[in-house]
């Protein structure tokens, strides 16, 4: 476990995911061909846009924190301790990588993985469960979006539940501000066509996983 003189050095190892590129274009469309072509299976043309929505979407995933991408590179170096799972910024601000799940009618929910900002004692409190496999309890957090996701409201700064899973699992999120429209996306759910939505917004802060990657355990 780690103590408190160590802890620039005792992040875990990032994971290594792999990835989707979409070919074709962004939107349904390019989803649609991207899974058949991968064997997904598909369902019926949406209502909404007259495309097919494949079953399984790529999740929307954030490499970093805003704050972190924000950084020069030369700026960057000495500055952050980084992992796909942790991540910290000059030892004064502390951030996890966590699953956003919003459900989908007739479907799985769809997943999007973002940062959240906690404080520094919290952040250790989530480090030492990621390591201890002994662990049974869930204990939830509070914390903050670390991310603009595209397409909503403000999300930087919205305050969120963290509640960790597991050993070695990323935490879940659960939006706490009830007038935000991502509460009652995750209150209500959404359509299949709003997943897709959520998928083919890709530009260069964001990665498309491929769905239903679990991480792997760091020794």
């Amino acid at each position: 476990m780690c103590r408190r003189r160590r802890r620039r050095s005792c992040l875990p190892a990032g994971d290594h995911v792999g990835r989707l590129r979409l070919h074709g274009g962004t939107g349904c469309r390019a989803l649609a061909r991207s899974a058949e072509a991968g064997g997904i299976s598909v369902d019926a043309a949406c209502p909404i846009c007259g495309q097919v929505h494949p079953d399984a979407l790529p999740e929307l995933a954030f490499r970093r924190p805003d704050a972190v991408e924000a950084l020069e590179p030369d700026e960057r170096d000495g500055a952050v301790q980084e992992s796909d799972y942790f991540c910290a910024l000059r030892g004064e601000r502390y951030f996890v990588s966590a699953a956003l799940g919003l459900p989908v009618a007739g479907r799985a929910d769809y997943t999007l993985r973002a940062w959240a900002e906690l404080d520094e004692d919290n952040f250790y409190r989530v480090l030492a469960f990621w390591e201890d496999e002994g662990r049974v309890d869930r204990p939830t957090f509070d914390a903050v979006l670390a991310n603009a996701i595209p397409g909503l409201p403000e999300t930087t700064g919205l305050a969120v539940a963290l509640t960790v899973v597991g050993p070695a699992q990323r935490p879940t999120l659960r939006i706490m501000d009830a007038a935000h429209l991502l509460h009652a996306e995750q209150t209500a759910g959404i359509t299949p066509h709003r997943a897709g939505e959520y998928a083919a917004m890709i530009d260069g802060r964001l990665r498309v996983d491929a769905p239903a990657v679990t991480p792997a355990a760091n020794d």
